[in-house]
């Protein structure tokens, strides 16, 4: 009997996250304190893997997401006195759509990614703690979608 409609396919994912193959598994997993997550939908995670042996940072940035062009993070160290309910209230006055760090911050480093992709940095951050801001671009809109409390860098 011959079909009458053709054979389905497996279906595929609507958004497959980067794959690493086994080295480079291998050696993510083993310099990474940190690992930053974009999902869609505007989300930005940040998983805590282990505390830093020295004043290097490892952190691995997944974009499982290809809503924006470029996607960013900033890695700040903020004055005395400073923490993350005032990172907050900086940016929330300025609508989060200001990316000019508060006046009160040093910029440690900054990353800038592409869509659909997973990428190891370093670090060699100067204070401690160090908090990070994800942030988007593109194609119209810039703007902060998210900031995370300070993680303590040792060596200090």
């Amino acid at each position: 009997m011959p079909y009458t409609t053709s054979p389905q396919e497996c279906p595929t994912q609507a958004l497959s996250g980067p794959v690493l193959n086994q080295w480079r598994w291998d050696f993510t997993s083993d310099r990474s304190n940190v690992i930053i997550t974009f999902d869609p939908g505007d989300k930005c995670s940040l998983e805590f893997i282990k505390p830093t042996d020295v004043r290097n940072l490892g952190f691995d940035i997944v974009v499982n997401d290809e809503t924006y062009q470029n996607y960013l993070v900033a890695i700040l160290s903020l004055d005395e006195g400073k923490g993350i309910e005032d990172l907050k209230a900086y940016n929330m006055q300025h609508d989060r759509k200001n990316i000019m760090p508060p006046p009160w911050s040093t910029i440690e480093g900054i990353e800038i990614v592409q869509p659909m992709s997973r990428t190891l940095h370093f670090v060699q951050a100067v204070s401690s703690p160090v908090y990070f801001v994800c942030l988007v671009q593109g194609p119209d809109a810039q703007r902060i979608i998210e900031e995370f409390d300070g993680i303590d860098i040792s060596g200090y």
